[in-house]
């Protein structure tokens, strides 16, 4: 028996309790609180997902499917596969980096890697044990599916300009000091609306007050957006990364067209576009049944290059114009004339980067561009080199979707 007192016992024994107990009695406060300021269903959500994974498609969230249609469009196949050894790229600016491309490409978490140069496929590997017909997490690349969806929209008629405002399809948001916001602004991420992005070094137990959970794990996202209100900068003023925006075009493209986003997606892309499986998106709820225009369209790499194709084409499919004439340029091409200061993603801006219509572009020394969607976790991309007439796709579980640009970048500028 040991040799302390009962009552030393005792006192060891309330210790003990104390020190289990209180990360509990925190964990429940903070719940409480959470559930208080933002509803049950989100306090759940973020304290038990917290992260956001490549499986959140089918353990968090409900989805919408987006049906395909026949005939597949299938790509040529090379009669040698393009062999990848040592790959050299620049990122951040001056940070020359060499890897060996395929230990590399082994160990990174990745799940897909395509390259395609004059519709021929001459690279396709799924590591990480997934296959052609595995589905890929889009995260942001989606808001590059939302942006096409804008400009369908006025191909369609549903919307009348893209430099209309804002307000005139949410009247909700007049008097919140974005009177001023177009649709135009929510494209290129002008600052406006309010919105926090989480420190790299928060503390975990704060992440569920910054926007970017707010955004990702509300159940009801429609009423939330319709919510915000005006930030510190004025409109336009900052480059702002936010990802409300594209929620807000979703709304308007849904009240204006009467349709689900997944329905117009279905409608306008995936039908049209030769695509060998469904897709789908996620939604914020059963009971909302709102896409997460911003973040959770999930498909299968080869579809997601096949939407590549399409703005490799300018918006053409097999002889036919799918989006609107020039919507392609007008999405992806520098402007230079946009002098915007930028409040993040100072890295990209500095290796010569823009950002235009959610597409992230890139000028290369001979003055052409090419531009890529992204997506983060993962290093998700659809990289796009007019000028090469190749497009590159990257899906993983972890890693930085700029690196996997720059890498994407480095390969393409030298196929021959």
């Amino acid at each position: 028996m040991s040799g302390l007192s009962a009552k030393r016992r005792k006192g060891v024994l309330i210790a003990v309790l104390v020190i289990i107990g209180a990360p509990v009695v925190l964990f429940l406060g903070l719940l409480a609180t959470i559930a208080i300021m933002y509803g049950p269903e989100y306090a759940y959500r973020v304290l038990v997902y917290n992260e956001a994974t490549i499986q959140d498609y089918k353990r968090v969230f409900p989805a919408r499917t987006v049906e395909n249609q026949p005939p597949i469009f299938n790509f040529k196949t090379a009669a040698q596969p393009l062999q990848i050894g040592k790959v050299t790229f620049t990122y951040p600016a001056g940070n020359a980096t060499t890897i060996d491309f395929e230990p590399y490409l082994a160990q990174s978490d990745s799940t897909a890697f395509i390259v395609i140069k004059d519709d021929t496929i001459l690279y396709e590997k799924y590591p990480s044990g997934y296959q052609r017909d595995s589905i890929q997490r889009s995260f942001s690349m989606a808001k590059s599916i939302t942006s096409t969806l804008v400009g369908l929209a006025v191909q369609d008629g549903y919307i009348h300009s893209i430099d209309d405002a804002m307000i005139t399809y949410l009247p909700e948001l007049k008097g919140r000091g974005l009177d001023a916001m177009t649709i135009r602004d929510l494209l290129v991420m002008n600052s406006g609306v309010a919105f926090t992005l989480l420190p790299r070094d928060a503390f975990i137990l704060a992440q569920p007050f910054y926007d970017e959970a707010l955004m990702y794990y509300m159940p009801n996202s429609r009423a939330h957006v319709l919510q915000l209100h005006s930030g510190k900068e004025a409109v336009g003023e900052y480059f702002l990364y936010d990802d409300y925006y594209p929620l807000l075009e979703a709304l308007i493209i849904e009240r204006t067209s009467h349709k689900t986003i997944s329905a117009y997606t279905e409608e306008k892309l995936w039908r049209q576009l030769g695509m060998e499986y469904p897709a789908s998106w996620s939604l914020d709820s059963e009971q909302d049944g709102f896409e997460q225009a911003a973040s959770g369209f999930n498909a299968r790499a080869i579809d997601f290059a096949r939407f590549g194709r399409l703005f490799l084409n300018d918006g053409r499919w097999e002889g036919r114009q799918i989006l609107p004439e020039g919507w392609v340029k007008e999405a992806t091409s520098p402007d230079p004339n946009d002098k915007r200061p930028w409040m993040n993603d100072q890295a990209w801006k500095n290796a010569g980067g823009y950002y235009k219509y959610h597409w992230w572009g890139i000028v290369n020394q001979d003055g052409t561009y090419d531009y890529t969607a992204t997506g983060s976790p993962g290093g998700q991309i659809i990289y796009i080199s007019p000028g090469h007439n190749a497009i590159v796709v990257h899906n993983g579980a972890s890693g930085d979707p700029m690196v996997w640009a720059m890498i994407a970048h480095s390969i393409v500028q030298n196929l021959k």
